[in-house]
């Protein structure tokens, strides 16, 4: 991935067509980027969050919005959207989705992707409005199961249901059952 700076006083962007631009790098460009898992990263076995040097990968496609689009939630309303922008990367057999919005960038990896030859067919074969509708589903979902997730462990936590046990030196988190108290 290579990165351009359009001026000395400009943040640092990438050299295709997403041109995604990295918040606060105007004095160095960034090297690395914290990420989210996506896809298998979800599972109980995996952290979920990664730190991933953004140098060795290559440009698939972009994913950006187009033009206006009605509002699904408000039929009058119109929506630009182009607050979103997605590039899709590849290096070796993972996957790199960076998301640009107006609160920065994020990062969706998948570590281990048997799909980057399935981006690869989409990016070269669909517009880049879908390929953002695509992205856009992908961004959401993600960002969706952390929120249920965390909601449903705050709660466990204040219905006082979670214990944490040590087993082999390890420590290991136990939901208890609902009480006859609780229901």
């Amino acid at each position: 991935m290579k990165l351009l700076q359009d001026d000395p006083d400009y943040n640092f962007h990438t050299e295709d067509d997403a041109a995604i631009y990295f918040r606060n790098s105007a004095r160095q460009a960034p090297t690395h980027l914290r990420c989210s898992g996506i896809c298998f990263e979800l599972s109980a076995h995996s952290y979920g969050e990664f730190r991933v040097e953004l140098a060795p990968f290559e440009f698939i496609g972009a994913g950006l919005f187009g033009e206006v689009r009605p509002c699904a939630a408000l039929d009058s309303t119109k929506w630009t959207g182009n607050s979103h922008k997605y590039g899709i990367y590849k290096h070796r057999n993972q996957l790199l989705i960076i998301e640009s919005n107006g609160s920065g960038e994020y990062g969706y990896l998948e570590r281990h992707s048997d799909n980057i030859q399935l981006f690869e067919s989409l990016c070269a074969s669909l517009p880049r409005e879908r390929i953002w509708d695509l992205c856009h589903l992908i961004a959401e979902t993600q960002k969706q199961g952390y929120r249920k997730g965390r909601h449903e462990i705050t709660t466990l936590f204040l219905q006082n249901r979670l214990k944490r046990r040590r087993r082999n030196n390890q420590y290991r988190l136990e939901i208890l059952p609902v009480s006859s108290q609780q229901q």
